[in-house]
């Protein structure tokens, strides 16, 4: 796996369980608007089934308790679908948290989108 790169981030959007949609800090105030995080090692069902839209509320709730996100790509235009791969971080009451970690704790996710590559 390629080495990561880490971003400060402000959430734009999220688009199901497993996608979000952020403005990334280059730093010296430039800035990637818009960039889709698929986040790493993370595979929820579909949006279109009833499991799908629950992953994507979880997500938007515990997302909503970060004061700041990081997020850490560890493959530059990664998947098939062109989005970045990365593990998310999430500042809760001054302490750094994995998403990506939390996410799977609570569900049963299918194969690890990325494990074979």
């Amino acid at each position: 796996m390629q080495p990561a790169y880490r971003y400060r981030a402000e959430l734009v959007r999220v688009i199901d369980g497993d996608t979000i949609v952020v403005d990334l800090d280059l730093g010296l105030g430039v800035w990637q608007r818009h960039e889709h995080i698929r986040l790493l090692d993370l595979d929820t069902p579909e949006m279109r089934t009833v499991e799908g839209r629950k992953c994507r509320e979880l997500l938007v709730g515990y997302l909503e308790l970060c004061g700041s996100l990081v997020i850490e790509t560890v493959k530059d235009r990664g998947g098939k679908y062109g989005r970045l791969l990365g593990r998310v971080h999430g500042l809760i009451d001054n302490e750094w948290h994995e998403i990506n970690a939390w996410m799977r704790e609570r569900l049963v996710s299918k194969v690890p989108f990325g494990a074979g590559e």
